[in-house]
């Protein structure tokens, strides 16, 4: 009898053991610097082309340049833009603005960020240079609080920016919230419900375009 409840309590914590090792293999580790630029890098390259794979450079599809402390526009190579990006996602204090030019077109994927005191926020915006006209946008979020203001990311918040003119003087973008218009601009954007925070700060992010004028 002695041996056979021993057999179970044996068997109960090899359970136990083995289940633990199961889930502590699940967690997810948090991506490192590198991990994580290569990532942004590959979401570049889908954003401008829906068949972009690991295998694809991205200098076939992109010519890398940047917007440098004095507003004037020079070309680089990869390194260098991916050095500027990281500061735009970490929403360091940027002087410089890395610009990825869609090649055999006219269309530029401009890059801009801002943090509140919840969230890292950044986006990127597909943009006409001939007609300064947004063209597609893509919203990225890392919260302190997983979840929280996520909403702005969704492709119908999104849609709102798109066709819509990069004004040269003024805010291009408003924010209506609750049915009331508490940032003024051209284009008024519905915030998402119960993201008050992070929609004005999509909206700031935004109107930063306005540094690109002398480029675009």
């Amino acid at each position: 009898m002695v041996d056979y409840r021993k057999h179970i309590v044996v068997s109960i914590i090899l359970m136990i053991f083995i289940t633990s090792c199961s889930q502590s293999k699940s967690i997810k580790k948090p991506l490192t610097e590198e991990q994580l630029m290569s990532k942004c890098i590959r979401d570049i390259g889908h954003f401008v082309d829906p068949d972009f794979t690991d295998s694809t450079m991205l200098s076939s599809i992109v010519d890398f340049k940047y917007l440098d402390i004095n507003k004037e526009i020079k070309e680089c190579d990869l390194e260098k833009s991916k050095e500027l990006y990281s500061k735009v996602i970490h929403c360091y204090s940027c002087i410089e603005f890395p610009i990825f030019e869609v090649k055999n077109s006219n269309n530029t994927v401009l890059i801009v960020g801002d943090k509140n005191e919840w969230a890292a926020i950044w986006a990127m915006f597909l943009v006409d240079r001939d007609s300064m006209t947004i063209k597609k946008v893509e919203i990225y979020y890392r919260a302190e609080v997983t979840g929280l203001g996520v909403g702005i990311t969704n492709t119908e918040f999104e849609n709102q920016f798109i066709n819509i003119p990069i004004q040269i003087k003024g805010n291009s973008f408003g924010l209506r919230q609750n049915k009331k218009i508490i940032i003024q601009g051209g284009n008024i954007i519905d915030g998402v419900s119960g993201a008050t925070l992070s929609s004005k700060t999509i909206i700031k992010i935004a109107n930063k375009l306005e540094r690109f004028k002398e480029y675009l």
